[in-house]
């Protein structure tokens, strides 16, 4: 048990709920469905829906925890790995933004523009992440502004589904990876919060994961997933300074 709330192990922990959760979905669509193809109250539903609840409450305890310094330079230093996570996440974004057979619900040409630039955007904070820089936020806040507008384009087709299942990790992966881009974009303007952008990333990561299954955006969320999880705050926080205290 004290694995599970070791925070070092927390973001291969939330990758490994994802996964899991990810392959009971492809389990649910094979053996929970009925012959309209519809979902039934199948054991392997209520396990799905059981792992994501533990997976949220899992993450909200782990982080209560975790509070501390949020200076960037006390929070973030030259990494090689969040300089790939932000490029693998530009690609993940390039690639929906881009390929035509993505081009589902409302607003795509808006879309495509705001994908364009915040693909642009990470692989500029990317450079800046190798050098333990801070970012500009507009890198990050583009990022933001894009999952938005994904998401208000795509809700009609996800809410107009009979099936809760098939859009409820979409819509939550996606809300997850704007929380996220927020907090990222916080940081960078000196307005960050810790506890937020650790349960926000875990969260983008778990539910980002669980929703490649059926998906209409795998690399989407593959790529906000794997940005998230090699760009949180340090896991060893440092105690707050006095300033922030008062």
């Amino acid at each position: 048990m004290k694995h599970l709330r070791k925070p070092t192990n927390l973001p291969v922990i939330a990758a490994v709920l994802g996964v899991a959760a990810l392959l009971l979905r492809l389990l649910v669509y094979n053996l929970a469905v009925d012959a309209r193809n519809l979902l039934t109250g199948h054991p392997l539903t209520i396990a799905l829906w059981v792992l994501s609840a533990a997976a949220v409450v899992w993450v909200i305890v782990c982080v209560a925890r975790l509070d501390g310094s949020a200076e960037y330079a006390d929070n973030f230093s030259p990494s090689l790995t969040a300089a790939l996570g932000h490029n693998i996440g530009a690609a993940g974004i390039a690639l929906t933004a881009l390929l035509p057979w993505y081009n589902l619900g409302k607003l795509v040409l808006l879309r495509r523009v705001l994908g364009i630039l915040a693909a642009a955007g990470l692989v500029l904070a990317s450079r800046d992440k190798k050098a333990g820089k801070c970012p500009q936020f507009l890198t990050h806040l583009a990022v933001c502004v894009f999952l938005i507008v994904h998401m208000l384009g795509n809700y009609g087709v996800w809410s107009s589904n009979p099936q809760l299942l098939d859009y409820a990790f979409d819509l939550l992966g996606c809300v997850m990876a704007v929380l996220f881009a927020f907090y990222e974009a916080a940081f960078d303007v000196g307005m960050g919060k810790r506890r937020m952008q650790l349960a926000a990333g875990l969260l983008t990561a778990y539910f980002g994961f669980a929703a490649l299954s059926g998906s209409a955006y795998p690399f989407l969320y593959a790529g906000c997933g794997i940005w998230a999880l090699t760009d949180l705050c340090t896991l060893t926080p440092k105690p707050k300074k006095k300033e922030e205290t008062a």
